[in-house]
């Protein structure tokens, strides 16, 4: 029996206790997939979802952050609670605490509309949940956007993803653009030139590569993910680098 086995293999002096539970009989997979939300990041604003969730969900994460973020900056605004004088509510805002950072952030915050990305990250790193990779989107996002603002002469941006695993960064940072310039086109008031990004991923998985291409291919961007000799990088001016796990991004974490 299994049991025996156990005890062979680890030399027990006697059988292990043990105890058998029922395992219900359903759907796993869609279990699993009713658990894994889409994913919103604060900050940058960016929705990362899977194939399998609906736009109703989608947008119910994106109000549900927008909520939450709301009240936190009421609570910010008015942390030294409220007093209520018959039906009157007075909200005593605290003085030591002033509220121009919050107010800047959230201006910021309004004019950006949310970049939807759709990923199937398989065994790739990279599907949003672990707070680095939240984190670096916040810096892909505020990186893209000011080379988008400021002319430098150049159209053209060129960004590297160093350690692509599924593709995100680079997928974002080509969703950043594209979005904008959709936006360009729209706009009657700024019309302007559009941009273009040169979003290139190095990765040493070829499953992961794979999986960054179907997956670049997917939110329908131009991004190749590759795995390079030395050479192939020489002589290539990059406007970004970027790397998975950033050592200042780090220490903010621990901080």
């Amino acid at each position: 029996s299994i049991v025996d086995s156990i005890r062979y293999t680890f030399h027990c002096p006697s059988n292990p206790r043990y105890k058998v539970d029922n395992v219900p009989d359903r759907d796993w997979i869609k279990h699993v997939q009713e658990s894994w939300t889409p994913i919103v990041t604060r900050e940058s604003k960016f929705v990362l979802r899977f194939p399998w969730h609906e736009d109703k969900l989608v947008m119910q994460a994106c109000q549900n952050m927008e909520r939450e973020k709301m009240q936190e900056a009421m609570a910010k605004q008015f942390s030294s609670g409220v007093k209520r004088e018959g039906a009157v509510v007075h909200f005593e805002s605290n003085e030591d605490d002033p509220m121009t950072g919050v107010i800047d952030l959230l201006a910021k915050q309004k004019t950006r509309e949310y970049v939807q990305i759709q990923l199937e990250g398989g065994i790739a790193f990279g599907t949003g949940e672990h707070p680095t990779t939240q984190l670096c989107l916040d810096w892909v996002r505020d990186k893209v956007e000011e080379q988008l603002e400021n002319d430098y002469g150049d159209n053209s941006i060129n960004f590297i993803d160093y350690g692509a695993g599924s593709g995100v960064l680079g997928i974002a940072a080509a969703a950043v653009v594209r979005d904008f310039n959709q936006s360009k086109r729209r706009s009657k008031k700024e019309p302007g030139a559009t941009k273009s990004i040169n979003a290139v991923g190095v990765e040493i998985d070829a499953d992961a590569i794979h999986i960054a291409n179907n997956n670049a291919k997917m939110n329908q961007v131009e991004m190749v993910n590759y795995l390079p000799t030395l050479d192939s990088l020489d002589g290539e001016s990059l406007s970004v680098v970027m790397r998975a796990i950033q050592k200042k991004r780090n220490k903010a974490l621990k901080s």
